[in-house]
């Protein structure tokens, strides 16, 4: 695909949002993307279990998975949102970060995007450096802990399916 995005960028996943930032407030304003009711999914082979919502606030920043969940049933990109206006209610939301996923199996697309592994490495690195730094602390200390564990039981899962000569392929 030699086709280019709007920031010329080959890769039409890096385009900075979806829809307009003006959108997004429109609907955020109408009440769409409110805490209690999120945003419906695109038809997935199963439905997502109740709780699994497409928005979720954290502080100031909103997290949006959009798009068809991927064979494993779980969104393939997340949008970051931050409020613009604290003034308004519900406030103004603007695009800052895309975060993209291994859409399918390597062996079918290719290194694409990132793996729960590689995401979860980066949030270690982070709460290390800062238990390195002027930021350390007991509950970075025990977040570190609980992401190593995660990173750990992800590992212990590929290993199992690679014994088991899965790895790679849809099957469980």
């Amino acid at each position: 695909m030699n086709e280019t995005n709007t920031t010329g960028n080959p890769d039409p996943d890096l385009e900075p949002s979806p829809v307009s930032d003006e959108r997004l407030n429109a609907e955020y304003h109408a009440g769409a993307y409110s805490e209690a009711q999120a945003p419906e999914p695109e038809p997935a082979a199963q439905p997502l279990p109740e709780g699994l919502t497409l928005r979720r606030r954290c502080g100031d920043r909103f997290i949006q998975g959009y798009g068809k969940p991927g064979p494993g049933g779980a969104f393939v990109r997340y949008d970051v949102l931050k409020e613009t206006d604290a003034g308004n209610e519900p406030p103004d939301l603007e695009f800052i970060a895309r975060v993209k996923f291994q859409p399918d199996v390597v062996s079918k697309v290719g290194v694409v995007g990132l793996t729960n592994e590689a995401l979860l490495a980066i949030v270690a690195n982070r709460l290390a450096c800062f238990q390195h730094g002027p930021f350390a602390c007991p509950e970075n200390r025990a977040a570190l802990e609980h992401v190593e564990k995660a990173i750990g039981t992800l590992e212990e899962r590929t290993a199992s399916r690679q014994r088991r000569g899965v790895e790679g392929t849809h099957a469980v």
